[in-house]
């Protein structure tokens, strides 16, 4: 599995709001490459239980052709590319 992540960094609105405990501080997106469907699927649901992240989604998952794009290279022949989005919670969030 090829995985890449792209943090949004909040600004200075977000960093006032992450003093107050349970606020959702940064965003995150993930694309990447794997074998299945059925990985996409494991790799989202072990995400969802992590502690420390919040709103878990699918973006995308295609099954590639001949080349699959991913936003820092291509994904070999065949294989699914997607995108999921999350947040992570803020420091002394309860989840």
């Amino acid at each position: 599995m090829t995985v890449n992540v792209c943090v949004t960094v909040p600004g200075v609105a977000a960093a006032a709001a992450a003093a107050t405990p349970g606020t959702v501080t940064q965003t995150f997106t993930v694309t990447g490459c794997t074998y299945s469907q059925d990985s996409v699927a494991r790799f989202l649901a072990r995400l969802d239980v992590v502690p420390d992240l919040s709103d878990m989604t699918l973006g995308k998952s295609q099954s590639g052709g001949d080349t699959g794009t991913v936003s820092t290279g291509q994904c070999p022949k065949g294989m699914v590319t997607f995108t999921l989005q999350g947040a992570v919670r803020a420091a002394g969030a309860t989840s």
